[in-house]
């Protein structure tokens, strides 16, 4: 169970981060951030440290402006049988911000910004703004980003800025690799999977797989070694044995087949080689 967490500081209602904190489903709030508890809205202003931004899914499916700061506000669906307020806790997965239900069948998480947007908090990010597409390096980094959906990853903003990135990773067989529909026939033109931290959600990038060897190359890690074997197919395997989690690709101009795991019911959505 949860165990609330006092604001001690000068300001009484206000704290300052000294360790990463979760919001929702996993996104990580950064140490240094500053929350300030609103009383009188029931809501918690957050004011993320320098480099940091909120990004979230709009309703059309593309990627909204980065912003500094939101405030989290919990809304009861079912406002007849109960109330629905934000907390600050520490919990068996370490310290979380996020929503708590009493006496409420369902509840929603919102995010607002300074210009007076509102998302769901399940389609907020927090990234870091000098790297919003960047090679996933470790295996804490790969297991705290969310699965992606078509709708973002088929967004216009979002093809320019795979573009942009993978360009300088992908230098023979262009032509044959920007039509190839199978992913499993990457290794015969010498093309790997890689994956990438793409504003806080998880995908998966055609490199050239030579560019591997230069050991000054972030590529270099664990993660692009589980897509080495000489045999095999691409597939996405639940680590948490539920339902859900299916290999989804999708063609992007320029770019070849972007690929990522729908994860449905599914937990935990790991890309294998079967």
């Amino acid at each position: 169970m949860a165990q609330l967490v006092a604001f001690s500081c000068s300001k009484g209602n206000s704290l300052k981060l000294d360790s990463n904190y979760l919001l929702s489903r996993g996104v990580t709030i950064p140490k240094g951030t500053l929350i300030h508890h609103n009383r009188k809205s029931n809501s918690y202003k957050i004011k993320l440290p320098e480099g940091y931004a909120f990004i979230a899914e709009t309703e059309d499916g593309s990627l909204s402006k980065l912003y500094e700061e939101g405030e989290l506000s919990c809304i009861c669906n079912s406002p007849s049988n109960g109330g629905c307020s934000p907390f600050v806790a520490n919990g068996p997965k370490g310290e979380i911000l996020g929503c708590s239900m009493n006496n409420c069948n369902s509840c929603t998480g919102k995010i607002s910004t300074v210009k007076g947007e509102s998302f769901d908090i399940k389609k907020v990010n927090i990234i870091e703004k000098n790297n919003p597409i960047q090679f996933i390096v470790s295996l804490d980094e790969y297991r705290s980003l969310r699965e992606a959906s078509e709708k973002i990853i088929g967004a216009k903003t979002s093809i320019l800025k795979m573009q942009e990135f993978i360009r300088g990773f992908q230098s023979e067989h262009l032509e044959e690799l920007h039509s190839m529909k199978n992913i499993d026939q990457l290794k015969s033109i010498g093309y790997i999977l890689a994956p990438i931290n793409f504003y806080g959600y998880r995908i998966y990038l055609p490199i050239d797989k030579s560019l591997k060897l230069n050991v000054t190359n972030p590529l270099i890690n664990e993660l692009v070694a589980l897509y080495e074997e000489d045999n095999g197919k691409y597939a996405c395997r639940c680590e948490t044995n539920e339902k859900g989690c299916m290999l989804k690709t999708k063609s992007i101009p320029l770019v070849g087949s972007a690929v990522w795991c729908e994860s449905g019911s599914c937990g935990s959505c790991t890309l294998i080689m079967n």
